[in-house]
């Protein structure tokens, strides 16, 4: 089957979500056309006889001035519309994910569908974590995500709560909405077991629905010796979160470590070895935790709540699920319970559920799914 893959993402979970799915389709059987920036690292790029890898621009995410990352931006952009029109020329299956901005991907699946071309959307958060327009506008970009999902003709959620939003937020029929599981994100190097329980690892991007605030409180309130490494970039619509954070951190700071903005792979993997475990107390989030993947796959409990790893728990993922709604008491909770196991059952808990993962989120397994789908 031929078939399009397209992203604009090229690092951190995002891209190496589009890359896996890439490795996966070209794996299960498919003659795939991938458009995206090059991979970071280079070694997180797909590589089979059946890609035909069609490259876009990366977007500028250094301390260049605004008119420099517009016109990178504008040539990603650019290029992949370029892109695409090509890969229309061999191909009818189209899979859209972590898209370009909604007017640009409007235009681009409006024309796909104008000229015969079957759309299907990776839809990772039905509705965004915080919103581009400002509220005023909000019906407006809120109409124009529910666009997007009808010009496609079949989506896919990772989760069934991200499947239940899409169907209840904005009336998409059911049949329409496929869930397909993230697959499974590694590290080059498997680190360690960890051998102790007094370091834990939030990672990624801080927004106000990952409930960081919360998780400071939390370990600032079961004191000892737990530390706490926080590690991400703020979201930059949401400034004045990450400000109230700095402002828990200080007043016990000797608990928790912070690494503001991006995290590179080498570092990832260091921290990964350092943590004892996750911790992931995330809430309004009906997407998977990429994360959370990433731990249970690299050997490390997860402290999660049921909206960020539900469904890799009823997989078998090992680690402790954090009661709704999330506070500091549910997550301090958690961590008396996380505690209350040994390191060395937690470390024979983590292979087996390594074991099991890897077997239900190979990207191979993952690429059939979607063949399967487009079938």
């Amino acid at each position: 089957m031929k078939v399009c893959l397209f992203s604009k993402s090229w690092r951190e979970g995002a891209g190496w979500y589009a890359q896996g799915l890439a490795q996966g389709l070209a794996e299960a059987g498919a003659d795939l056309v991938f458009i995206a920036p090059p991979a970071s690292p280079d070694d997180r790029e797909p590589s089979a006889p059946s890609i035909l890898r069609l490259r876009t621009a990366r977007e500028r995410v250094d301390k260049a001035g605004r008119l420099t990352r517009a016109l990178a931006s504008a040539k990603r952009i650019g290029l992949g519309l370029i892109a695409l029109a090509r890969a229309r020329g061999r191909c009818r299956q189209f899979i859209f994910t972590s898209p370009e901005p909604l007017p640009i991907t409007l235009l681009a699946m409006l024309a796909l569908r104008l000229s015969g071309a079957r759309i299907t959307f990776v839809v990772h958060d039905p509705q965004p974590h915080s919103w581009a327009m400002p509220k005023s506008m909000r019906f407006l970009e809120r109409a124009m995500h529910g666009f997007s999902y009808r010009l496609a003709n079949q989506l896919v959620s990772l989760t069934q709560a991200g499947r239940a939003e899409l169907i209840a937020a904005f009336a998409i029929a059911p049949r329409r909405v496929l869930v397909i599981p993230h697959g499974a994100f590694s590290l080059p190097v498997l680190p360690p077991p960890p051998t102790g329980q007094s370091v834990l690892l939030a990672f990624g991007a801080i927004r106000r629905n990952k409930r960081l605030l919360e998780a400071i409180e939390a370990v600032t309130a079961f004191g000892g010796d737990l530390r706490l490494i926080i590690a991400g970039a703020p979201d930059p619509r949401e400034p004045a979160y990450w400000r109230a954070c700095e402002a828990a951190i200080a007043r016990n700071p000797g608990q928790f470590q912070c690494e503001i903005g991006f995290v590179s792979e080498p570092r990832l993997a260091q921290l990964t070895a350092e943590a004892d475990a996750f911790l992931l107390p995330y809430e309004d989030f009906a997407s998977q935790s990429g994360v959370a993947v990433l731990a249970a796959l690299n050997g490390r409990p997860v402290l999660a709540s049921a909206a960020a790893a539900g469904a890799l728990f009823d997989l078998g993922m090992a680690g402790v699920e954090i009661a709704g709604p999330i506070s500091a008491a549910t997550i301090t909770q958690a961590l008396h319970q996380w505690r209350a196991i040994s390191s060395s059952e937690w470390a024979r808990r983590c292979d087996l559920s390594r074991a099991q993962l890897q077997a239900r989120l190979a990207w191979k397994r993952i690429g059939q799914d979607f063949l399967a789908m487009l079938q």
